[in-house]
């Protein structure tokens, strides 16, 4: 399985951070390339649907907590064995991390070093976008 995280201490209480990049559902605050975003209550949690270009994702959220939650991709090849966790951690009053972490296992003849490269780019790219949504 391969493993990427990405992370950055930012000057603003977690708080601050959460509102503008927690909610599961709405997250057309801070990723500017969803085209379309819906959720829907379903029997096994909470399923947000995006748009992203002319692809469809659907993804169950599977965790949550204060500041963080955790999803897996729903019916989207080649995902094996996904999980996403956008998380903020208090370090102190005024400063927080703001952490991103995916775990997915090769598909096909992908390999783990081709997924941590390819998932470090696009979680440092939602790192990006995340702390401009906060005006940093």
């Amino acid at each position: 399985m391969a493993t990427v995280t990405q992370f950055e201490d930012l000057p603003l209480p977690a708080q601050d951070i959460w509102d503008v990049i927690g909610d599961f559902g709405d997250i057309k605050k801070w990723a500017s390339i969803i085209k379309e975003q819906s959720v829907e209550e379903t029997p096994e949690g909470l399923v947000r649907t995006l748009v992203i270009g002319d692809v469809t994702v659907r993804e169950a959220r599977i965790a949550d907590s204060q500041f963080s939650y955790t999803y897996s991709i729903l019916d989207r090849a080649p995902m094996n064995d996904h999980r996403s966790t956008v998380a903020v951690i208090p370090l102190d009053p005024t400063t927080s991390r703001l952490m991103l972490t995916l775990s997915v296992s090769p598909y096909g003849d992908q390999t783990e070093e081709g997924l941590v490269e390819r998932h470090t780019k696009a979680l440092s790219g939602n790192l990006r976008a995340m702390k401009k949504a906060v005006g940093l």
